[in-house]
């Protein structure tokens, strides 16, 4: 509900000082000049609708971020600056195109309900008539969260002086009712340059943002709590103490590889076609590269890269098509990798997964690199025909003109999708 301050109008029409000809001056300018008084009330009312419209915003984005803010009693006072934080986000982009003086402020009044309050002055354009400089306006907004939202990329890093998530060029990052999450406090944690596009359901940045309204489907929640490792509790693959193979080369024919540990790294090219028994491959020491015009394809399989040497690089007009298993320590998630850390127990990335392959049809399931980078540079759509694709990555980097399709027909697989990632959500305005 919208509430009017003290009114110009009012004031003016009570007011007993002045001389006869000043008022009578003012009566005139009045009825001369009414139309004038009508715009400065319409302005008014429009920003009083403004700000009701900008703290239902607030609300439904706050209650949005509770599965993430922890709400017990000892961390009420942090959950309130952290929802007052998305609010005031929110807030201010709502507003944006109006010169309003605005603060606002959001608690849980209960466990699944968010009130935001907003506060907002308005200035009249005849305040050197009526003596009244500004209108206060207020606003309360309570919405409602149930169910859980669907989230398709989550960037974790929080140290590196660059974005979390960066997509440039023609680029475009495409979440299907998913939201999209970086973690990194810098003011360009969610970058989009030049024609690019991101497209999803929620937009929502522990920093702020670099880009126009029109590279964005939704306006960008700026200031979020950071999202946790949600994934961090699946303790990583160990190497066989046997290689399935050692500085493996695939070259034309067709080929049929096992589960297991490859060492040394394995390169697929040509016109190899390779295809993945169901299971869990370790690739410790070197690197997957499948490049040329090679085909590699499995479903059940999961990919886990174990050391610094171990990435994948899909290149050239490779075709990829895996899916990961129903399963086992790697169920639900396609690629896993380890967390490297030095001897202080930091953990760092020194590894760049790549797609530059203008063939990657189905990356079906969690792609788990919360400490690495993925770069995505080609001209073709990726990933398009999955019926789910999820990346926890530490950052993302997309150029040139690829489309990272990111579905969420979870219904469409039996592919599992894990705990935390998916809802649906739904929000209300209940007050």
């Amino acid at each position: 509900m919208v509430e009017f301050g003290s009114s110009w109008l009012e004031k003016f029409v009570r007011s007993t000082s002045g001389s006869i000809a000043l008022k009578s001056g003012l009566l005139f300018a009045t009825m001369t000049g009414g139309s004038l008084f009508a715009v400065d009330f319409y302005q008014a009312t429009r920003a009083s609708a403004a700000v009701q419209a900008a703290a239902d915003a607030g609300a439904i984005a706050s209650a949005r971020q509770l599965p993430f803010i922890l709400v017990d009693q000892s961390s009420g006072q942090q959950s309130s600056r952290s929802l007052t934080a998305i609010a005031s986000g929110m807030v201010e982009d709502s507003l944006k195109a109006f010169d309003l003086d605005h603060n606002a402020s959001a608690k849980i009044v209960e466990g699944s309900q968010v009130r935001v309050d907003v506060k907002a002055e308005y200035k009249s354009l005849f305040s050197h008539f009526t003596g009244v400089e500004k209108m206060g306006l207020s606003a309360t907004a309570t919405a409602e969260s149930f169910g859980g939202d669907n989230i398709c990329v989550v960037s974790i890093d929080t140290s590196k002086k660059r974005p979390g998530i960066e997509v440039l060029d023609n680029a475009k990052l495409l979440g299907e009712n998913c939201g999209i999450y970086s973690n990194s406090g810098e003011r360009h944690s969610i970058t989009a340059g030049g024609s690019a596009y991101i497209e999803a359901s929620f937009l929502c940045s522990a920093g702020g943002y670099v880009g126009k309204d029109r590279n964005f489907s939704t306006g960008v929640t700026t200031d979020c709590p950071q999202v946790g490792d949600l994934l961090s509790d699946r303790p990583p693959l160990e190497p066989s103490g046997t290689c399935k193979a050692t500085n493996l080369v695939l070259e034309g024919g067709n080929h049929h590889l096992e589960a297991g540990t490859y060492c040394g790294g394995v390169t697929i090219r040509g016109t190899a076609d390779v295809s993945l028994a169901s299971g869990e491959y370790v690739f410790t020491k070197g690197p997957l590269i499948v490049e040329g015009d090679s085909r590699l394809r499995g479903t059940e399989v999961g990919l886990f890269f174990d050391d610094k040497k171990s990435f994948f690089e899909f290149k050239d007009r490779a075709e990829i098509n895996i899916g990961a298993p129903l399963s086992g320590a790697m169920a639900g998630m396609l690629i896993g990798s380890r967390k490297l850390c030095g001897e202080s127990t930091k953990c760092e990335s020194v590894r760049r997964f790549s797609i530059t392959s203008s063939r990657v049809t189905s990356l079906l399931g969690t792609l788990y690199i919360p400490l690495d980078e993925i770069s995505i540079d080609t001209t073709m759509p990726v990933s398009s025909e999955a019926a789910f694709t999820i990346i926890v990555v530490g950052n993302m980097f997309l150029k040139q003109s690829p489309t990272l399709v990111l579905n969420t027909n979870y219904d469409a697989t039996d592919v599992p999708v894990p705990a935390g990632f998916t809802g649906p959500q739904q929000i209300r305005i209940v007050q």
